[in-house]
């Protein structure tokens, strides 16, 4: 994760450094923990996002459309938007994604990812300002490290054939 929600960066391996306290064993089952607003749900958050595109919070949004807002500059916001997660306050340019590498059901390793992030707008005419709005989400998917897919329709199909689920 870089600059998602409230995480800053972070790097997590559900494979390695996962043993039993007790016995050192391999652990069966883990544990997320930590203080309110420290990221647990943000970690479950990114893996949907990079998987589907969209999460559990995102999709239990009623009356979409008198959940839309504007910003300070003017851009309009939706509560259901994905774009909602670009971490606050980061500079445009700023790497903005959630990635999970995974073994698909054939066996093969792919990675699935979804960009995100922010950018300058063009000089306003009258007041010579540039406002910073969201790009627009770039969701992706490899196989075996070969060439990045960017169709959303073939993303969509690689993943739910890989993973054997759709969200």
């Amino acid at each position: 994760l870089r600059n998602i929600a409230s995480i800053q960066s972070a790097d997590i391996d559900f494979e390695k450094g996962l043993n039993d306290a007790v016995t050192g064993d391999p652990a069966s089952v883990f544990l997320i923990s930590g203080d309110t607003g420290s990221g647990k749900s943000v970690i479950l958050d990114g893996i949907s996002m990079a998987l589907y595109k969209t999460t559990p919070r995102l999709e239990g949004v009623v009356n979409q459309k008198q959940n839309e807002f504007l910003n300070a500059d003017g851009q309009s916001v939706r509560i259901n938007s994905i774009e909602q997660y670009t971490r606050l306050g980061i500079s445009p340019g700023t790497e903005c994604y959630s990635e999970v590498v995974f073994e698909g059901n054939d066996g093969a390793t792919y990675a699935a990812k979804l960009t995100l992030g922010c950018y300058l707008s063009n000089k306003n005419k009258v007041t010579g300002e540039r406002n910073v709005k969201y790009k627009t989400p770039e969701w992706t998917v490899r196989r075996e490290g070969g060439e990045w897919v960017t169709s959303v329709t073939d993303v969509q199909n690689i993943i739910a054939k890989a993973v054997g689920l759709t969200f």
